[in-house]
């Protein structure tokens, strides 16, 4: 009977082992009212399904929306849960205010909590942090900017991909995350 038991519980870790992602991605998504302008035709939702369904298996991938708030958070999962994510994902509205250094932070905050050996962020965004007044606009401001710091000295690489005109300008705030952690900027 203990061998029995030592066999079954020496499988469950073998399993849970096998299961473990070597590899992390949260694509974050801005979910402001901006971008009805500037993504229309919700582009930004075909992209992430596009990108979740080109990575290998050992990736677990998460998501999270923001707009004033965040609107949906999905911890990372293994591959087989990816249709759930882009299910979720494809029920995003745009609206309200922009709010990046929230939904950066709660990315951070997940990946901190993570075991993997590598850690991204892919962000999708218009390039705006506005919210409803001058102040918590900064404050979200200085959150992201606090956050891009995090990243880096926890080795995690921040991608920004930029939707609009917003955008164009190479030395918007949203693209210093990719700068600072060694990620790559897109722009389309």
């Amino acid at each position: 009977m203990v061998v029995a038991l030592l066999i079954v519980q020496s499988f469950a870790a073998f399993a849970a082992e096998q299961n473990k992602a070597d590899k992390e991605v949260i694509f974050i998504l801005d979910a402001s009212g901006s971008m009805k302008t500037n993504d229309p035709g919700r582009l930004a939702i075909d992209s992430i399904a596009q990108l979740i369904y080109t990575l290998p298996s050992n990736y677990n991938t998460g998501f999270i929306a923001y707009n004033t708030d965040i609107v949906m958070s999905l911890d990372p999962e293994a591959s087989d849960a990816r249709g759930r994510i882009l299910a979720k994902a494809e029920t995003v509205k745009y609206a309200d205010y922009t709010n990046a250094g929230a939904g950066l932070a709660l990315a951070i905050e997940m990946l901190s909590e993570s075991e993997a050996v590598e850690k991204h962020i892919v962000l999708l965004s218009d390039g705006e942090i506005r919210m409803a007044n001058e102040a918590e606009t900064q404050q979200s401001e200085l959150k992201y900017q606090s956050m891009t710091e995090k990243a880096s000295q926890s080795g995690i690489v921040i991608h920004v991909i930029g939707l609009g005109t917003e955008m164009e300008d190479t030395e918007n705030s949203i693209f210093a995350a990719a700068s600072v952690t060694g990620g790559g900027t897109y722009y389309t």
